[in-house]
């Protein structure tokens, strides 16, 4: 979350994003290109969490219309 809201925080409040970071980019361009990456990483990571739950609540599903525990 702090990742998130230091784009809109630092480009309102201080100056440190409009460096050049290379060629004709600045770091406020940077920041917004590292935000795009994040958020398709944690994407990636909770649907590989969520599918471990999923195959959990299938065999749980599974266990109780047998009426027992394997």
């Amino acid at each position: 979350m702090v990742f998130f809201f230091g784009l809109p925080v630092l480009a309102a409040f201080t100056t440190v994003l409009n460096t050049r970071a290379a060629g004709p980019l600045t770091w406020a361009y940077v920041y917004g290109f590292a935000q795009f990456a994040m958020v398709w990483i944690l994407m990636h990571v909770y649907v590989n969490r969520a599918n471990k739950w999923d195959n959990l609540v299938d065999q749980a599903r599974e266990e109780a219309a047998e009426g027992g525990v394997k």
